[in-house]
Order: structure tokens, then sequence, then C-alpha cells
């Protein structure tokens, strides 16, 4: 599953109050890559570009397992994603993280799943039980048995005995 985050949206509901703007973005984009490399996520996080920044073209980068991505100038990122839609192959695999309905909807027009912010943070917060779980299953359990016991207490003895 290819999971888009709409980037702003997502920052601001957190309620990140870290200032200036772009410590906060650096701050989601921080956690998301950790995240999306531990989880074994494929996800993406679209935002808008500043104007003194755009291009005609969007541009990305990657942060651990996070791809991030500004809207190309004269776009907003609700309309890039819409666009990284009608182009994906696979919009049935892609899940559209927003709590903005306007967005959401259109997103489900073209195919794709939605969740709302909040839902994504519970998935998360499964996904990461889950894990532990695993790993604790998965954590072989170690007990000596009573032969190997007796054998290194007889060495320890004998180490003991000879000081």
């Amino acid at each position: 599953m290819h999971y888009i985050i709409d980037g702003y949206n997502l920052l601001f509901k957190t309620g990140e109050k870290i200032h200036p703007l772009q410590n906060s973005r650096q701050n989601i984009i921080d956690i998301l890559g950790d995240l999306a490399e531990n989880l074994k996520f494929h996800l993406s996080i679209v935002f808008d570009s500043s104007i003194e920044e755009s291009s005609l073209f969007p541009s990305s980068y990657q942060k651990s397992g996070l791809e991030v991505i500004y809207s190309p100038r004269g776009s907003s990122a609700d309309d890039y994603i819409v666009e990284l839609l009608t182009v994906t192959k696979t919009v049935k695999n892609t899940t559209v993280i927003t709590s903005d309905r306007e967005l959401s909807m259109k997103c489900k027009q073209e195919g794709a799943k939605t969740l709302k912010i909040e839902d994504f943070f519970d998935l998360l917060i499964k996904r990461q039980r889950a894990l532990k779980n695993k790993t604790k299953e998965h954590k072989p359990e170690y007990q000596e048995t009573e032969s190997n016991f007796n054998r290194l207490l007889k060495i320890f003895e004998n180490r003991f005995n000879s000081e």
C-alpha cells in the first residue's frame, strides 16, 4: 500500500508549535521518515512549494523511507495529489491521508482510499504494536538444560577451588 500524505494538513493537525514553519515541517519529515523505514511503509508526503522555491516541475527527495514532494509552481499540494492519482496505475493500492473533506472526495473519485489524519495515527500505533509483538514472538527464550547447568557449575567449582 502506498500512502500519500497531505503535508500541511498533517502538520497543522498535529499542533506542531515549532517556529519557523520550516523547522516544524522538517520535524514531521524526520519523524515520518523514521516511521516509514521502521514500519516498512511506502510513504510520500506532499507540501505546497513556496513561491520563491517553486519550479515548473515538482521537486522531491528521499528521507529514510519517506518520499518528500513539493508541488510544482501554480499547483497546490491538494491539486498535485489528485494529479498523482490520475497518472498512477496502482491507484487502488493508494491511500491518501488527509482530513480535508474536499480533497478526500476528489481522491475517492479517482479510485483511491482515504484516511483521516487521526485514523492514520491509529494505524501507525497498531503497526508499531504488531511489530513489537512480532519481535517478541521471534525472540528465542534461552533456558539452560539441567546437564548444561551441571557442566557449568562443575567448571565454576573447579575454578573456585583452584584459586
